[in-house]
């Protein structure tokens, strides 16, 4: 691990579907496309950073982040369920969070394994929303050393829940691995089964993951350094077709999107206000009435979150004319429901080492 990273950086991120808190980094899986190898923390044991009480102290005292509304997401710099240590530090966030009377939608991501005695326990928050993101894709061993029995079973335990959420995630697509029809087909069809809704996404190389790709006898040939998670037209025909072969069954191509369609609001992500969506989507009608009114103090909100720059709001586009950071940028999107572009940008602390800039 390279001593310019500092983990204590990674614990608390905004990112763009939901913020970030981690109070292990680190994770010992060891997929070939992991996001989380550029920052060094990929072969490594989970590691903890902070303990639960002090990271939720400093999540509640965060100018970006607001009680009831903040979309979350634990552990993703690890999988929450990697370890016995990982899994009890999980479950020690949810529980001072319920104890304090959070009511935030909260997602836990992971390939692991949830016995039935964890669905029970995670079935028992009553005031914190959950989401459990099964990582479930059909990809080899040699890329993805963990096998695909641990999300089976925990597909299986957690749809038995009554009070949490269950959202498969078909990702990434990998081309030549796992783009296929037979391979698409054969892996929603187990996960419908169970799980209440569907994310499928691409996948996003750079140079470090390209190597480690072709380590393990893969080569990838499309773009390299692209921000954007890479698939091919084929692949969103084909989940295009099982959308409409399924129509009780909702495929999104966006986290944010599954998750709003599953809480009834329109999407936090506001993906709607830029791309042609589909009037099949569940969530069409409420997210293209969407009225939501700009907020009389916004000067004062945006100069909470240190938007120093001058700007200009034009048809709930706002323009800044200076830098916003990825975090200032997921705050006015989220949480004031505005669009916006600024001339600058300014990354997190793990997407600048993502893109070599650190």
């Amino acid at each position: 691990m390279s001593e310019e990273i500092d983990l204590r950086k990674l614990t608390r991120e905004y990112l763009k579907s939901y913020y970030s808190i981690n109070s292990y980094i680190g994770c010992t899986i060891n997929c070939g496309y992991c996001f989380l190898a550029p920052i060094k923390i990929v072969p490594m044991r989970p590691i903890k950073v902070i303990e639960e009480e002090e990271l939720i102290k400093e999540m509640l005292n965060d100018i970006y982040f607001e009680k009831d509304k903040t979309v979350l997401s634990l552990n993703n710099r690890t999988d929450p369920f990697i370890s016995k240590e990982v899994k009890e530090s999980t479950f020690k966030l949810l529980d001072i969070m319920e104890k304090i009377g959070l009511k935030n939608i909260v997602t836990i991501t992971s390939k692991g394994v949830l016995t039935e005695e964890d669905a029970k326990r995670l079935d028992n928050y009553k005031n914190i929303r959950i989401t459990i993101i099964v990582t479930y894709n059909g990809i080899p061993l040699n890329i993805q050393p963990i096998s695909q029995v641990n999300q089976e079973t925990t597909m299986k335990n957690v749809s038995k829940c009554q009070n949490v959420n269950l959202l498969h995630q078909f990702r990434p697509i990998i081309p030549g691995v796992n783009d296929d029809e037979v391979t698409i087909r054969r892996i929603v069809g187990y996960a419908k089964q169970y799980c209440n809704a569907a994310v499928y996404q691409g996948i996003r190389v750079n140079e470090y993951i390209k190597e480690r790709l072709e380590e393990r006898n893969y080569t990838y040939d499309g773009n390299i350094g692209d921000s954007h998670k890479q698939k091919s037209e084929n692949t969103d025909l084909i989940f295009k077709q099982l959308s409409e072969e399924n129509l009780n069954y909702h495929i999104f191509d966006h986290t944010s999107c599954a998750l709003s369609t599953l809480y009834g609001m329109s999407d936090y992500n506001l993906h709607y206000t830029k791309k042609d969506c589909s009037q099949l989507c569940e969530n069409y009608k409420l997210c293209h009435s969407n009225n939501y009114e700009i907020p009389n103090d916004l000067a004062d909100i945006l100069n909470k979150i240190g938007v120093d720059s001058d700007y200009e709001l034009k048809d709930r586009l706002l323009m800044i004319y200076g830098m916003l950071s990825d975090e200032q940028k997921s705050y006015i999107k989220h949480i004031l429901n505005i669009t916006v572009k600024a001339k600058v940008r300014k990354n997190t602390y793990s997407e600048s080492i993502m893109e070599g800039r650190k």
